[in-house]
């Protein structure tokens, strides 16, 4: 449904300009997260707490039947970002989210009116070189890591060899050793917003978690201490 999703996002904005009432758009993608694993929905597990997500369903609207267009992270974003079913270009699995999009592709933000400025934060797994990270495939402004998956402190990816650091901003590499990564994603999103609230704004979130590493805080790691491995640490990642 994710091409469904999108349509209706561009046809939100064309009416919304129409009538001079341009809004800003952020589109928060969590990553490889259980859909019953949110608390407002009637099928989740009782002892999963997600009160942010919570308010959002509350106060907006909840869509019961829609579905991503693929089940796994790489897969699921391609269509997000194309409005199309990722297959059309050979993203079957979460492995081809190295190779990404051909640089000539138009995505999310080439659709956007003109005057909006758009940011990718978070994981973007849609391209490791140059042509094919954010900046070069529409976004104004880009923060995170493009690999499939970081330690959420030292920012390296472990996953299999060779071990790299991946964090990248503006398309360059950062390093800010020992910060966590989820806080580091507030912020970018919300200095992006301080900056350019005066004009309308697209921000495309996309979080890396609850996909491994499952590195919650000791706050959430308490709460699910009797649940057992490793479903708590999963539960504690959700929540964080």
């Amino acid at each position: 449904m994710n091409q469904f999703i999108t349509l209706l996002l561009l046809i939100i904005l064309f009416i919304e300009t129409i009538y001079a009432k341009t809004p800003n758009v952020v589109v928060i993608l969590t990553d490889d997260q259980g859909y019953a694993d949110i608390s407002f929905n009637p099928d989740h597990p009782k002892e999963v707490e997600t009160p942010h997500m919570d308010a959002l369903a509350r106060e907006g609207v909840f869509f019961s039947h829609a579905y991503t267009s693929g089940a796994v992270c790489s897969p699921t974003r391609a269509g997000l970002m194309l409005g199309q079913y990722q297959q059309r270009i050979g993203i079957y699995t979460a492995g081809d989210g190295g190779r990404g999009f051909n640089p000539k592709t138009k995505i999310f933000p080439s659709f956007l009116p003109n005057n909006f400025i758009s940011t990718a934060i978070g994981k973007w797994h849609l391209g490791y070189t140059p042509e094919t990270m954010p900046n070069q495939q529409g976004f104004d402004y880009s923060f995170g890591h493009m690999g499939g998956c970081i330690d959420n402190y030292s920012h390296f990816f472990y996953w299999n060899g060779p071990n790299r650091h991946d964090l990248w901003k503006q398309g360059k590499e950062i390093w800010r050793d020992g910060e966590y990564f989820g806080d580091m994603m507030v912020d970018e999103c919300e200095d992006f917003i301080s900056r350019n609230k005066a004009k309308p704004f697209f921000i495309y979130w996309a979080i890396n978690w609850p996909h491994y590493p499952l590195q919650a805080t000791s706050k959430w790691r308490k709460k699910y201490l009797e649940l057992s491995h490793p479903r708590d640490k999963y539960a504690a990642f959700v929540s964080t």
